[in-house]
């Protein structure tokens, strides 16, 4: 049993990575990976899935995880760290793969979303997002939309609080469009491509910064990131206010 007991406790840790395809083990021994998780399928589909709630008994006699238990196994990870719902939708715009179907479900309840909020200090969602942005321009772009889409917008930019329903999704090719041809025809660009992109999404808010409000704590993107923004591409944002309709 000393043999059973090291896989199945190589498996249980396997089951507490983020995602299934951060999960794979090489075997030094027999030099093949070791797959508890599902995560060679969930590579081959392009699937970002978190891993099913581990059940020893199940596994044992099974040598697998319980399918029935993956909404559990996501909540899970989702609730000890919030911010994994950030770094799937990164992964997922970086690699262009696809949510799990159980991943978009659960990342949209306000428990997960109001865990992000209160768990997970400014700094870490900050970072995660600018990572997000720091994609090519149609990944970062695809990123920033699956954002919206999941409705986490409020999580990371207060000033989205204020626009129009659906105003960002409705917008999203436009944007693309716009980035690229600024970044195509502008070789000598002092403007960064994350600065590019949030100036494209906001800037209907120019000179209005209408997103402040007193219920507000301090959001990772903050009124001065967006003044910042808006200054450093100033002469881009009348082009975009003139194509973009409210």
């Amino acid at each position: 049993h000393f043999e059973e007991d090291l896989i199945a406790q190589a498996a249980e840790d396997a089951h507490l990575r983020d995602f299934t395809i951060n999960a794979l083990f090489y075997n030094i021994n027999s030099g093949c990976v070791e797959d508890f998780v599902g995560g060679k399928n969930d590579l081959l589909n392009r699937t970002i899935r978190c891993p099913n709630r581990f059940q020893r008994s199940y596994f044992l006699e099974n040598q697998k995880s319980d399918p029935a238990l993956e909404q559990e196994g996501t909540e899970l990870r989702l609730r000890e760290d919030p911010l994994r719902a950030l770094r799937a939708i990164r992964f997922a715009s970086k690699y262009e793969f696809q949510l799990s179907p159980c991943i978009q479900k659960i990342v949209q309840t306000k428990e997960v979303q109001n865990f992000l909020l209160e768990k997970t200090t400014n700094e870490r969602i900050l970072t995660e997002t600018q990572k997000i942005l720091a994609l090519s321009t149609e990944k970062a772009i695809r990123g920033i939309s699956q954002i919206a889409e999941l409705g986490l917008l409020h999580c990371v930019f207060p000033m989205a609080c204020e626009l129009p329903e659906n105003f960002l999704l409705r917008h999203v090719n436009q944007c693309l469009s716009c980035c690229t041809e600024v970044l195509r025809s502008c070789e000598d660009l002092k403007v960064s491509q994350n600065q590019l992109i949030l100036a494209s999404f906001f800037t209907p808010l120019h000179g209005e910064y209408q997103y402040h409000n007193s219920t507000f704590h301090e959001f990772p993107f903050t009124r001065e990131h967006m003044k910042e923004t808006w200054k450093a591409s100033l002469c881009l944002v009348s082009s975009f206010l003139s194509n973009f309709i409210i």
